[in-house]
Order: structure tokens, then sequence, then C-alpha cells
């Protein structure tokens, strides 16, 4: 039987802050997991893009969104909303932002 792991995001492995964004991240076996607070008026081709390049977010994000919404617009122009309660697969080739007044909270 495979032992259970638990880790508590008060106490991360990693913490990767760029402007306006917090990602704690907590490492269980060969699974990575993060919990990105992003601020209103967080984007990533603003506040990401000039530290790492690229014209468009390289990572695929699976996630759940706790509180706050995000909207994302793919390299073919459309665009997505996510709100609380959403459980959400975004490809690479996406950008990220925080929509309206409050943090998105997202793992």
């Amino acid at each position: 039987m495979a032992d259970a792991l638990a880790k508590n995001f008060e106490r991360p492995d990693d913490v990767v802050e760029f402007p306006l964004i917090t990602t704690r991240v907590v490492e269980l076996g060969d699974l990575t997991v993060g919990e990105l607070t992003s601020e209103p008026g967080w984007r990533w081709s603003t506040h990401v893009r000039p530290k790492v390049g690229g014209e468009w977010c390289q990572a695929r994000h699976v996630g759940f969104i706790v509180s706050g919404r995000l909207g994302i617009v793919f390299s073919d122009a459309t665009t997505t909303e996510f709100g609380t309660a959403l459980v959400s697969d975004s490809p690479q080739g996406a950008l990220g932002y925080t929509l309206g007044d409050e943090p998105c909270v997202n793992v």
C-alpha cells in the first residue's frame, strides 16, 4: 500500500513571486501543487512575461478557483472566464489575468 502524502500551503516547499501574484508550492512525490493568489490588475503579459520571456505562457494549468475570477486569452484570440468553484484545464499558449476588484485564489 502507498503512503499518504500531505503538506500545508502555510509551510510551502517554495514561494514564487512576481508583481501582483504569489505562488506557494508544495511537492507531493512526483506531483507539484501550487496555490496562486493574483491581485486585481494582474496580467501574465505585463507582470510575468518580462521575467520569463515568450509571447504566451507555456505551462498547462489544471486547477480549482477558490475565490475571485480569472480571465484567459488563448493564442487564437478566444477568451474565457473562470470563477469560484470551477475546476479548469487550461492548455499552454494562453495569457491569464485577474478579473474584478478582488484577488483570485487558484489551486
